[in-house]
């Protein structure tokens, strides 16, 4: 919020509650939620907990468009904007943060699924998306995603 992004709530912790997540998800049109944990090992834990226990039956039952994504190499949203702050306005940090995102997300169910065969989560692999990127840019840029 103190560089202008107002779809963030903050979890305040690595466990998050069905409650939180459907509450989020209330100020999203497309209902759609990026977990954005912390990404130190407690967080990767919490993020890799939430996709194989609780993230399968929510989103069938409430109707939610969950993905996950990081901002490795930063431990956190408040290290990138400290960091990213010395160098861009508001603006630039708000286009960047943004950017990085959609960069580095990914469908819960891939996470999920590395998880359950073992692979390690590879932050930074390349999304395939495409034109799809572009058009999630333009959802970001109006507040229609929540990032938690």
């Amino acid at each position: 919020h103190d560089c202008g992004i107002r779809n963030v709530v903050a979890a305040l912790g690595v466990t998050l509650t069905r409650f939180q997540i459907e509450h989020a998800a209330r100020y999203s049109e497309s209902r759609a939620v990026i977990l954005l944990l912390d990404s130190d090992s407690a967080g990767n834990a919490a993020t890799d907990k939430l996709c194989a226990s609780l993230l399968p039956n929510l989103v069938q039952d409430a109707g939610l468009d969950v993905s996950v994504s990081h901002l490795k190499p930063f431990k956190d949203a408040a290290d990138f904007v400290q960091s990213i702050r010395k160098h861009q306005d508001d603006a630039g940090l708000r286009s960047l943060f943004a950017q990085t995102i959609l960069a580095n997300k990914i469908p819960w169910e891939q996470r999920r699924d590395k998880v359950l065969l073992g692979d390690l989560f590879k932050p930074g692999a390349p999304n395939e998306n495409g034109d799809q990127d572009v058009q999630r840019q333009r959802e970001v840029d109006n507040n229609s995603i929540v990032v938690i």
